[in-house]
């Protein structure tokens, strides 16, 4: 009996199709620009449409206005914007890669936070003893403190500008 119900459920259930597409920053921006013109044209024909997310969406997108922009204008706009989001999906994995750095594989932000780390070859910000050659875990915790240091830094930096 439980087993029929959960056979009758399953047939009835949502399914979500997600992460077939992956995710490039180029593939994002067509997203925001099909997004934008759809809230127009929702805005258009004067059904709700939140203006803090039509503003949000507008700047995404580098739009000033929207003032003078028709209903038949914004639809054909939706039209372009669509027929983009479809060709960039077709290129959507070899973006990605781009996008990644490395060729065959995406990476995390954390990863990429510690190539750039690498990179840079980070001095201390104040001065160390030199780390003995026989001791290596005093080496690695001068490095995490190096890239603590560096990290907040950074947020320092955004938190002034």
């Amino acid at each position: 009996m439980t087993t029929q119900i959960r056979k009758e459920a399953a047939v009835k259930i949502r399914k979500l199709k997600v992460g077939k597409v992956p995710w490039s920053p180029t593939l994002q921006a067509v997203r925001d620009s099909q997004k934008l013109w759809t809230l127009v044209i929702r805005h258009r024909e004067r059904k709700k449409v939140s203006r803090n997310l039509l503003k949000r969406t507008m700047k995404k997108c580098h739009m000033i206005s929207i003032e003078n922009i028709s209903l038949e204008q914004a639809k054909a706009n939706q039209k372009v914007a669509h027929a983009a989001y479809l060709k960039e999906v077709r290129r959507a994995p070899d973006t990605r890669k781009k996008a990644s750095g490395i060729p065959g594989k995406s990476t995390s932000s954390g990863e990429r936070h510690q190539e750039i780390v690498r990179a840079k070859k980070l001095t201390p910000t104040r001065k160390t003893k030199e780390p003995s050659k026989a001791n290596p875990k005093n080496e690695r915790q001068i490095q995490v403190r190096e890239i603590d240091n560096h990290v907040q830094n950074m947020r320092n930096r955004r938190g002034s500008s």
